[in-house]
């Protein structure tokens, strides 16, 4: 059994990256909002690379517990797809970019609702305007496709969805 740890300050950031994030955020099945690679090397996008540092600071300040390597595990395979994504040509219209930053979006939730999991305090998110979608909801608006039945599934499983992606977009 994992000990719980206190993840307040590495939550806040994730739910801070993933409010940005959906401002950006091609929905499944809205053609409006399709080629959402025209967001790749914008000042918000800049925003959230300079996030990314934010976040790895806040998972190495973390109690060093049980879950200190399935939180590192899924960063990496988080970042790297997210590198991957911002190596691509802006002008590029592809699904492929497309179902790359919603996979981002979704895992960015996901993660947040993971740690949530973990963690025996919470940030304080109403103060500062962010917002999480509850999981179900996250699951439903991302259209995703495989067994949803609890969060550490998922989570465990986009590592893996995150590296192939990162992968096919290199």
């Amino acid at each position: 059994m994992i000990s719980k740890a206190n993840y307040e300050k590495l939550m806040w950031w994730v739910a801070k990256f993933h409010s940005i994030f959906s401002t950006a955020w091609p929905k499944p099945g809205e053609p409006a909002l399709a080629g959402a690679s025209t967001f790749i090397g914008t000042n918000l996008f800049k925003t959230l690379e300079n996030g990314l540092a934010c976040i790895e600071e806040a998972i190495d300040e973390s109690d060093e517990n049980d879950s200190g390597k399935e939180i590192k595990h899924f960063w990496t395979a988080f970042k790297a797809l997210f590198v991957a994504v911002s190596m691509r040509d802006r002008n590029e219209k592809s699904q492929q970019i497309d179902f790359a930053l919603n996979l981002l979006y979704f895992a960015s939730g996901v993660f947040y609702h993971r740690l949530e999991e973990l963690s025996f305090v919470h940030p304080d998110l109403d103060k500062d305007f962010i917002r999480i979608k509850s999981f179900s909801e996250l699951v439903k608006l991302c259209r995703w496709p495989t067994k949803t039945e609890n969060v550490k599934a998922v989570y465990s499983s986009l590592i893996g969805e995150m590296m192939a992606c990162a992968q096919d977009l290199n």
